[in-house]
């Protein structure tokens, strides 16, 4: 599981610094830094800035500076990717004017500076901001393509108020898919660590998974008369219910408090983290909310006939070594439940229908008629 730290915008002094000095260091005689910068009023109020606005493909995303934080406007300010904002950034701060290429309108679809609202346009307006006022915008095209190794990188562009394409040296590449924008992965705990799985749909009888042993099977404790559990394949799928879950977008918890309740959801690892989730549905979407919790680890059950031929000596340096081990593992448990506590709370997860479906699954899914 991953977690993300945000840094204030202020460290893209230092970047910009350092991506300055490579560029006067590195380009040869009559590259990159021989010429002009196609944005000059970006750098000297670059850590000013904060907003960014991109619309292309029919959508719109704004990343939004608050408090020194950046996050997505259109997801009630979760936060961005802070890297990816940083790099956004300094790569349009050092853009440089290679040559004009074609003011002919009707050729701008051949290099992707079209207008962002033109049939078939995969071009992208970009627009930087401080404090309400634009102070910057460029309509970003296609990355140029060359045969030879020599070439600065570089892309094709647009000023959006008039004027020709332009060939400009420098990587950028922009994307107004929101989902883009922040980490994605909310959770993956591997299905051979789940020791316990309960489904509780909202309407119908619980769904109890549990196993003694990482390498055994999960099995169906709560059978009802006159069925029988499903096939091992079946019954085994639950155990990676939480396993590699991606969040196709984000709403606070406090905007589904009239949603449907689709399901209540536990998972219980056997390092002793505990996930416990409520699967809502709102205007047709699916989204989860989480909760986790470190929760006292029990034994594996595992084969004691070579600890009982041991001497009581190595069982007991044995068990003081074990006790250690178990400790630190406790101690990293609680640390990474407060860990996932701090980003995911207060939040709810849109989910991919796959993964809806598998929480919301019931106790049909898992048993059929006894004899069958």
């Amino acid at each position: 599981m991953k977690a993300k730290t945000l840094a204030p915008l202020a460290l893209l002094t230092a970047a910009l610094l350092a991506a300055a000095l490579y560029v006067s260091r590195g380009a040869a005689p009559g590259g990159d830094a021989d010429n002009a910068l196609l944005l000059p009023e970006v750098k000297p109020r670059i850590n000013e800035i904060d907003r960014l606005e991109i619309r292309g493909g029919g959508e719109t995303v704004s990343i939004v500076r608050q408090d020194g934080v950046w996050g997505i406007a259109e997801m009630d300010g979760y936060p961005a990717l802070f890297d990816k904002v940083k790099q956004t950034v300094l790569a349009v701060a050092e853009l440089r004017l290679l040559a004009e290429k074609t003011a002919d309108a009707a050729l701008y679809h051949r290099l992707g500076v079209e207008d962002i609202d033109a049939a078939g346009s995969r071009s992208h307006l970009l627009t930087l901001s401080v404090a309400g006022e634009g102070i910057a915008a460029l309509i970003v095209g296609d990355s140029r393509r060359s045969r030879s190794p020599a070439d600065q990188p570089g892309l094709y562009a647009r000023r959006p108020d008039g004027g020709p394409a332009l060939l400009v040296a420098g990587r950028l590449r922009v994307t107004a898919r929101a989902s883009d924008w922040f980490e994605r992965e909310i959770l993956d705990i591997d299905a051979a660590d789940a020791r316990r799985v309960e489904l509780r749909p909202h309407k119908g009888t619980p769904v109890l998974l549990s196993r003694a042993a990482a390498d055994a099977e999960l099995t169906l404790e709560n059978a009802p008369e006159g069925k029988t559990a499903e096939a091992a394949a079946v019954i085994n799928q639950s155990g990676a219910v939480l396993q590699g879950v991606y969040a196709e977008s984000v709403k606070r918890e406090t905007d589904l408090q009239d949603a449907d309740k689709v399901a209540t959801f536990a998972v219980v690892t056997f390092d002793g983290l505990r996930v416990d989730g409520e699967l809502a549905r709102w205007e047709g979407t699916h989204y989860a909310l989480f909760a986790i919790s470190a929760v006292e680890p029990e034994p594996e059950e595992t084969d004691t006939a070579a600890e009982d031929a041991a001497t009581d000596e190595a069982a007991d340096e044995t068990e003081s070594d074990a006790a250690d081990e178990s400790a630190d593992k406790a101690e990293a448990i609680i640390e990474q439940a407060a860990e996932l506590n701090r980003r995911l709370a207060g939040w709810a997860y849109e989910l991919s229908a796959y993964k809806a479906e598998a929480l919301a699954k019931t106790m049909e899914d898992f048993t059929r008629p006894a004899g069958e």
